[in-house]
């Protein structure tokens, strides 16, 4: 029987920061997710920006992803 977590929130956030500076990059909302591999979890897809440097923005791709959760075919 995959595993499930029923206490998991309806979204998660993820804040990206310089562990040197503390400075923020941005926030990523994290939603939940049915994985095309039949796992379950959280997916977010976004931008964050060098705080230093307005034309360094990268693009984030965040994946969470509940060990034991993969529907069996």
């Amino acid at each position: 029987m995959p595993r499930i977590d029923e206490q998991a929130p309806a979204e998660l956030l993820v804040e990206v920061k310089d562990p040197a500076t503390g400075q923020l990059w941005g926030t990523v909302k994290l939603k939940p997710k049915a994985f095309a591999t039949g796992s379950r979890g959280f997916f977010a897809s976004a931008k964050v920006v060098n705080p230093q440097n307005a034309d360094g923005r990268y693009q984030c791709n965040l994946q969470m992803i509940l060990v034991g959760s993969k529907l069996e075919a």
